[in-house]
Formats: structure tokens, C-alpha cells, sequence
């Protein structure tokens, strides 16, 4: 697209007095006419997007065949986007097939179209309307074609020879570029003007006044600033570049609702965006953000522009300051305010602003180092002199200070977690190393300084910590509200967001991985082979990259649909590897997927957003109470993940290699049972106990263990195999034709796993022509196992309701009781090959 420049001046109109012209001739020195070339005209203030540019918010509609102007960088037009909800196709067959109705045209600076009409002194000025042809001629060549109505164009300039006729100038209203056809306004203009006149609103006399306060008729890539107060419209302006330097994005529709609602202002300084007024179009909230972020700007401009230092005083505005939030947020702080007089020794003060000052750390950084350093002051007040004396401090005085910033307590009065305490006098020392070397400190004794004992002891946290797992209750809950799980994920359009967001969500619920290790998921993640899938992940915290974790067929597919989405997606280069790219990958922060934090924050509104999450515990009328929504976290799924697996019996050394875990001690935790709870489930279910045949056998519970053993499919009674711990059983583990055989139901997920692996034997044993004694005999004992667990099953039938969840419950703690047992192995005589060579 390229730019072209016009003579004609903006319409007439009284000029606005002008507050501050100091500071409107410094906004001129400071923003920059040729900004965006091909796309700002800074002489008619009119910007006129480039769709192809990533860091302009609008693009082509996604349908081939329309290409009409829409907000955001992926997405369809308002006409296609309702064709396409009532079509059947796929979205790309919908896509490269649909056939618009009508195509809207693409209007902007420099898309005009000059009339066919042309001799040898050049071709007509005007503006072509139809066939091709501007009004004058337009009109000369319809009579004509009235009397012959085959009659073309190119014959009609042929025999009638008509002139070129010069360009009439450009609309009265400013920013309009087209051509005025009557009382200097455009065709559009003059329509538009005629309604006003008809309606009353306006005076014929009125007409300048009228065409000031009109902008041009404007798409969605499209925005105008001259009907503005040159003061706001240069501080929109300012503020929009200082945004793209930055490499935020430009959303040209936030643009407009911005300048709307701030017509008639003559600045943005000390301007209430909250209370200005948007309107009910789409987009009026990232608008008010959009002004409310210009306007910080602006104003920390203004303080410069009037030699003001936002770091003068010992309170700071941390919006008016300059610096970033934070490490990975490389933007201003936009709000709160940085009080140093918490630091009650004037000295010690003075080092934390020099050294804020001179070293200029983000927002986060400094409100550590206030918080070390106001503990510390705390310290030293209660020492002699009150530490107001920096050349009589000692080591002792640095001991006491580093003391109580260990000592110091959050606000709710709760002690502080050794890693922060550790940050905090990190922190501390870091400060007092520059101040001391910068010269601050030449007052202050040597003896003031770290020592060895200045140090936070680690404390081993595991973050694997049991009881935090979510009760299969709450999970299913919050699977039953997953739609209203509608987050918008920065202009995204909502279908795909929530897509985004429910992904994101399905991915820790199934496979358990770490925050990290889903936000930086890859595309192709997932790998197939035969009908079983993987998922490819990094775990950052052990520093393993590529582990492989087993996972459903529905996540699979559930990832395979977002990445079919995600497709469609104009990704920068550096968010197309990520499989959750962040809305921002354009903007030039972080690495170009979706941080953790930010998952956290959107799995806690919509947590927050549910009409009701119930506990498992009844309350005095015997409802359920409400479940502490607090505990619903994004780390809760992993705990949740294991503790699933666990209940389930699944042996420890699998549960470790599933979790990633380095010490198979991190995984104990999980089946961890209390010998209370264990002899409770004992007593639940050796009444339940049946024999080979089906029959019920009862134990008693005093001899449920005493007096058998586990073995892989029940528990066994025959003594000898008892006292050898199950490591004899006579009949190499054949249960089911055994009469000592005695399982119950903590037992049923075992046996129905082996029943299928039996008739997975079954069949490789057909295949290969066996005797039919082998056949035979695995029909008998697949026969032998489903009358057992068919008799455990009617057993758990006729129970109560609450009897029923009790024995599940049981069930879920003697398996996890079994699965940290040595696994038990057929006793079969190991012979080493090179004995028998020799």
C-alpha cells in the first residue's frame, strides 16, 4: 500500500483555544509524522490499516472468496460468520469453498478510481461511480444508451468523443478522500447531510459546522483523529507510538471507540477514563483499557515535559515511574504507589532510592527490596541508637537485621516461606553491595556486612504433598460446567478462546503434567502408535526434555481438534512451535506461549464464576456443603492425577514413572494408609470374600491377614504359601482352580484385567493350531473368573447406597496398601548361561 498526500485543508472551523501550547508544541517535537508509512497520512490524521501487517488488529476475512476487512488477526466477517454457523462443512472446506453474496469493497486512502474517460491532453480526474464512468459522464452515457441499449462504453467514447474534466476537490468532511459532488461533500456525505436537514438536527447555515464534527465513513482497519482537539489527538498519537515501540499491537477498532469517547476533551491528563462512556459496541472494554494505558503515558510525558522527577520524593507513583512490572513483564507498571518512609532510618533510605534510582529494577524487584528493607529497619530501630547511627553499626546490628527480615510475617500474620525468606535477604545484601560500592556507605563500618551465618536454611519442600488431590466428586462438576468456561483470550474470537481455554483445562485434568510443562507443549505433542498415543513434554523442573507420557484417545483427539484451530491461527515465527500460543506472541514478551500464571488466572475466574461446586461432606441438613474453591489450583489436577492412579492400585514404580519423579519416595506419599483406616477396610470387606466357585467365604477380619496372603488376583488361605509370604503357591498362581483361593472385591479391577489378558491368550493360542487341552483349559479359567467377579458384583448390587461408597472406598485403600508391596514373582529357577557353557 502506498501513501499519497493531499492539498486540500481540513473544512473551516472555529479554532479551540488551546491550554498548554507549550506542551502541544512539545507533542509535536516528539511525535513522529512518517510513523507507519502506507498506513498514517499524518497531514489528514487518518489511519488506514494494513491488513497484511501483524501489528495492525484487523485482517482479511478467513473466506477465500470474500477478503472483506474484520477486526482481530484471524476470523471471519459478520456475513460469512453467520453463513458459516448455519453450514455443515468443515470449517476449512467452508473456508476455501463459500461464495459470498455480495463483496463489500475495500475503501481507504489510496484506492480510488479514476473515470475510463480520457483523450490525448489525459484522462479524467473525477472519480468513477459507474460503469466505470464519473457522475457527469456516467449520466451523458445512460441517455445515450436509452436509445441503444447495446450501445458499450468504449463505443460510446468512440462516437461521442467526450472531455476529460478536472478533479472538483475532496469532501468537505474531514478525512473524507472522496470527491465532492455537491455542496463540496461527497455523494455518501450529501446523503448523509440531506437526513440531518430532514430530520432537523441541523440547519441548512450549519453545514460547515456540521462537516467538522464529521469524520469519514470508516472500516474496521480504519480510524481518524482530526476531528479532535489537536491537543488530544497529538496525545493519542504520541501515546499509539510510544504502543508500538513497545511492539504492542494496534487494534484500529479499540482506536475508534477511544477517540469517541473522548470528543470534546482538551487533554487527557487528569481526564476519569472510568467514567467516560464507550458505548454498547463489541470491544468497548479493551478500548478503555487501550485510553486508560495512552493516558499514563501521556501524562508521565507531561511531568517530563515540565521538568518534573517522578523519583524526587520517598512516595512514587509506579505508573508515573518508567519501570517494567516485572522480569517477564516488559512493560510499565501501570498502578499502586512505592512508599520508602516505611524505612524509618533516614540513611538506610536514602541508599534504597539512590540505589532505585541509579539501577532503575522493575516494580517487583523494588517492592522485595522495600519489603527486606523495612523488615530490616524493623530490626535495627530496636538496637542502639535506634540504627539511626550508620557509623556505630556493627556485625552484630547486620545479625539483627537479617534476623528480622526472617522473622517478618505476611499480612495475614502467617511466617514466611524459607524460599521468600531467602529472596527477601538476597535482596537485602544486594542493595548494600551496590550502595557500598557506589560510595553510600563510607560512614558505615566494615563489620557491617554478610557473614557466613547470614544465610536461609533450605527447607525441603515436596511439592507432591498428599491431601491436595480433588475429590473425583468436584472434577466431575467442574467437567459438567466446562461451557461456561468462557474466557476471552485477548480479542480472540469467543469459539476459539473457549477452545483454547477448555484444552488448556483437559490437559492438566488427564495427564497431570506440571503448569510449565503444559504451557510449553509443542505442536505434534502428541504421537500414535497403533491404537495407543504418547504425549511429548518437557519437564523444566528436573531438566528432562522429550519425556513421553501415556495418555487417552479422547486427549488425544481433544489436543488434535485444537491444533486443527490453531491453524488458522496467523502466528508470529516465534509462537509457531507452541501448541497454547499467547495472545501476545506479537507484542515481543516472553517466548511466545501462554505463561503459567496466566492459566492460574483464568482457571481461578472461572472457578470463581460457578453457581455451585459441592463438597463431599453433608451439612446439618444433611446437604452438601460447599467446596473450598481454594483449593481448586491448576497444581491440584497433578495431585489429582496421581491420587487417581493410586486409589486404582497401580503398582508404585508405575505411579513414579507416570509422575516423573526422581525418588520413588516422592511417590510413597500417595499410599501413604494409617493402619486405622487399613484395619477399617479390612473389617468392610472380608464379609465380602467368596471362594473359586463364586460361593461366599467370608474371613474374619482378625484373620483376614493373619491368616492369608495377597497374591496377585485375591488373597490366598493354603498355610504353606501363607508363611512363605506368597512366594509358594503350588499351583504357579492359577487362582481360580485353586480351594484356598479367597478374593474379594478390592480385588475386581485385578481379575477383570487378567480375564481380558487371558482371552487375549486365548486368541494367540487358537492362532498357532494349540492343543485343545490349552484352549480348554483358559476357557475354564475365564469361566471360573467371571462367575467370581459376577457373584462380588451382584454382592455390591443389594448393598445401600452408603454401604456401597463405603466398600468402594475400602477397596481404593487395601489396593494402594498392595501396590507398595514387593511385587511377588513365580518361583522359577534362574540359570546363567555361562555355568552351563562350563
Amino acid at each position: 500500500m502506498t501513501q499519497q498526500t493531499f492539498a486540500s485543508p481540513w473544512p473551516s472551523r472555529p479554532e479551540p483555544e488551546t491550554p498548554g501550547a507549550g506542551w502541544l508544541a512539545w507533542l509535536c517535537q516528539h511525535v513522529q509524522p512518517d510513523w507507519r508509512p502506507g498506513e498514517w497520512d499524518h497531514e489528514r490524521m487518518f489511519f488506514d490499516g494494513d491488513l497484511d501487517n501483524d501489528a495492525t488488529g484487523a485482517s482479511r476475512c478467513k473466506v477465500v472468496a470474500c477478503q472483506t476487512p474484520c477486526p482481530g488477526r484471524v476470523g471471519r466477517c459478520s456475513p460469512c460468520a453467520v453463513a458459516a454457523r448455519s453450514s455443515d462443512l468443515p470449517d476449512d472446506e467452508f473456508d476455501a469453498t463459500y461464495q459470498p453474496t455480495r463483496k463489500r469493497r475495500v475503501r481507504g486512502i489510496s484506492d480510488r478510481e479514476a473515470c475510463l474517460v480520457a483523450d490525448s491532453s489525459g484522462r479524467c480526474a473525477r472519480e468513477s461511480v459507474s460503469h466505470g464512468l464519473c457522475p457527469t459522464h456516467a449520466s451523458t452515457f445512460s441517455e445515450r444508451r436509452r436509445r441503444s441499449p447495446e450501445l458499450s462504453v468504449a463505443d460510446w467514447q468512440l462516437a461521442a468523443q467526450p472531455q476529460p474534466l478536472a478533479h472538483q476537490g475532496e469532501c468537505l468532511v474531514g478525512g473524507c478522500v472522496r470527491e465532492q459532488q455537491q455542496l463540496r461533500l461527497c455523494g455518501s456525505h450529501h446523503g448523509k447531510w440531506r437526513r440531518e436537514l430532514s430530520s432537523g438536527r441541523h440547519a441548512p447555515d450549519q453545514l460547515l459546522e456540521w462537516a467538522a464534527a464529521t469524520g469519514p465513513f470508516l472500516q474496521v482497519h480504519q480510524f481518524w483523529c482530526g476531528g479532535l482537539h489537536p491537543v488530544v489527538a497529538h496525545e493519542l498519537l504520541f501515546g499509539l507510538q510510544e504502543r508500538d515501540r513497545a511492539g504492542l499491537s494496534i487494534s484500529p477498532l479499540a482506536v475508534r471507540l477511544a477517540i469517541a469517547a473522548v470528543a470534546g476533551v482538551d487533554s487527557l491528563c487528569g481526564l476519569d477514563v472510568s467514567a467516560l462512556r464507550f458505548g454498547r459496541e463489541k470491544g468497548s472494554s479493551p478500548a478503555r483499557a487501550l485510553l486508560g494505558q495512552i493516558q499514563r503515558m501521556v501524562e508521565r510525558a507531561r511531568r517530563q515535559c515540565e521538568g518534573a522527577d517522578p523519583m524526587a520524593g520517598e512516595v512514587w507513583d509506579a505508573a508515573a515511574v518508567g519501570l517494567w512490572a516485572a522480569t517477564h513483564r516488559r512493560y510499565d507498571a501501570v498502578k499502586g504507589d512505592i512508599d520508602f518512609r516505611v524505612v524509618r532510618q533516614q540513611w538506610l533510605r536514602t541508599v534504597l532510592l539512590e540505589w532505585a534510582r541509579s539501577v532503575r529494577p522493575t516494580i517487583q524487584d523494588l517492592r522485595t527490596s522495600l519489603l527486606a528493607f523495612s523488615a530490616a529497619s524493623e530490626g535495627l530501630s530496636q538496637r542502639a541508637a535506634g540504627g539511626d547511627a550508620p557509623s556505630r553499626l556493627g556485625a552484630a546490628d547486620m545479625t539483627a537485621a537479617v534476623d528480622a527480615i526472617k522473622k517478618s510475617r505476611k499480612k495475614d500474620g502467617k511466617p514466611r516461606a524459607s524460599a521468600t525468606q531467602d529472596k527477601l535477604v538476597r535482596a537485602w545484601f544486594a542493595v548494600l553491595e551496590v550502595a557500598r560500592a557506589s560510595g553510600l556507605m563510607d560512614d558505615v563500618p566494615g563489620a557491617f556486612s554478610r557473614a557466613r551465618h547470614h544465610r536461609v536454611a533450605p527447607v525441603e519442600v515436596n511439592e507432591e504433598h498428599v491431601g491436595r488431590a480433588l475429590p473425583d466428586s468436584v472434577v466431575r462438576q467442574l467437567d459438567a460446567q466446562l461451557h461456561l468456561l468462557d474466557v476471552s483470550h485477548r480479542g480472540w474470537p469467543r469459539d476459539l478462546s473457549q477452545l483454547f481455554h477448555q484444552t488448556v483445562y483437559a490437559v492438566l485434568r488427564d495427564t497431570g503434567r506440571r503448569l510449565g510443562e503444559v504451557a510449553s507443549l509443542k505442536v505434534d505433542c502428541v504421537e500414535q502408535e497403533d491404537e495407543h498415543y504418547q504425549l511429548v513434554y518437557d519437564n523444566h523442573k528436573a531438566k528432562r526434555n522429550g519425556r513421553r507420557l501415556p495418555i487417552a484417545q479422547s486427549t488425544a483427539e481433544l489436543i488434535t481438534r485444537w491444533e486443527q484451530r490453531r491453524a488458522e491461527l496467523p502466528l508470529t515465527e516465534r509462537a509457531g512451535q507452541w501448541l497454547f500460543p499467547s495472545a501476545m506472541h506479537g507484542s515481543g514478551r516472553g517466548n511466545g506461549h501462554i505463561r503459567g500464571d496466566s492459566i492460574s488466572a483464568v482457571l481461578r475466574t472461572w472457578v470463581d464464576s460457578l453457581p455451585r461446586i459441592d463438597g463431599d461432606m453433608p451439612g446439618p441438613d444433611g446437604q452438601p456443603l460447599p467446596f473450598d474453591r481454594s483449593q481448586i489450583t491448576a497444581h491440584a489436577f497433578r495431585h489429582t492425577y496421581a491420587q487417581r492412579h493410586a486409589d486404582a492400585g497401580v503398582p508404585v514404580d508405575v505411579l513414579r514413572d507416570l509422575m516423573d519423579h526422581t525418588s520413588v519416595d516422592t511417590t510413597m506419599g500417595y499410599y501413604q494408609v494409617t493402619l486405622k483406616r487399613k484395619r477399617e477396610a479390612v473389617r468392610a470387606l472380608a464379609p465380602l470374600a467368596v471362594d473359586r466357585t463364586g460361593r461366599p467365604a467370608p474371613l474374619a477380619h482378625s484373620k483376614y491377614e493373619i491368616a492369608s496372603v495377597a497374591v496377585p488376583f485375591g488373597n490366598c488361605t493354603e498355610p504353606s504359601n501363607v508363611k512363605a509370604g506368597g512366594g509358594s503357591c503350588p499351583l504357579r498362581f492359577q487362582c481360580s482352580g485353586c480351594p484356598f483361593y479367597r478374593p474379594d472385591p478390592s480385588y475386581l479391577p485385578a481379575i477383570e484385567d487378567h480375564v481380558r489378558d487371558l482371552k487375549a491368550d486365548r486368541e494367540a493360542a487358537d492362532a498357532v493350531g494349540a492343543a485343545d487341552f490349552v484352549l480348554t483349559n483358559i476357557n475354564a479359567e475365564i469361566a471360573s473368573y467371571q462367575d467370581v467377579t459376577a457373584t462380588m458384583r451382584d454382592q455390591l448390587a443389594v448393598l445401600p447406597d452408603d454401604e456401597r461408597l463405603e466398600i468402594e472406598e475400602a477397596s481404593k485403600i487395601l489396593r494402594k496398601s498392595r501396590a507398595t508391596a514387593s511385587h511377588k514373582l513365580l518361583p522359577l529357577t534362574a540359570i546363567n548361561p555361562r555355568e552351563e557353557d562350563q
